[in-house]
């Protein structure tokens, strides 16, 4: 038993006595016409339509169609949704990263900064003994 897009029905059984290499002869298998059919609407015995023989295929088709194209439609909506989540999600993990970075930045500099001043206080203060030591001992 096959089926094909639409899970429609193609083939209910299968056909009696040897294969004939995949070829249907239209005098051999009588009746068969109603039970095969094809994507393009065309059978396979004789050339007849398809949606002729079944009005409703072409509204069943559009139907599917529809609900196709609507499922696909809120596919693409979860996707986008999701899409945008993560990009928020990772804004904000950039920007408490930006300010972390920042914050730190902000306390060595003035960690080194402090260090600085140190040294330069420490630096005039030697400058000076150096200079009184050398009045001195001249």
């Amino acid at each position: 038993m096959t089926t094909d897009v639409l899970a429609r029905l193609v083939v209910q059984s299968p056909a009696s006595g040897p294969p004939v290499a995949g070829f249907f002869w239209p005098g051999t298998f009588h009746g068969l016409e109603s039970m095969v059919s094809k994507r393009d609407g065309l059978s396979c015995f004789g050339g007849t339509k398809t949606a002729a023989m079944h009005p409703q295929t072409d509204m069943v088709r559009q139907m599917a169609t529809i609900l196709k194209n609507a499922q696909q439609g809120s596919a693409m909506a979860a996707i986008k949704e999701e899409r945008a989540r993560d990009a928020a999600l990772a804004m904000r993990e950039y920007e408490a990263e930006r300010l972390a970075v920042h914050a730190k930045t902000v306390r060595l500099r003035a960690l080194r900064l402090a260090k600085e001043a140190e040294t330069r206080q420490h630096t005039k203060t030697t400058n000076r003994r150096r200079r009184i030591a050398n009045l001195l001992g001249a």
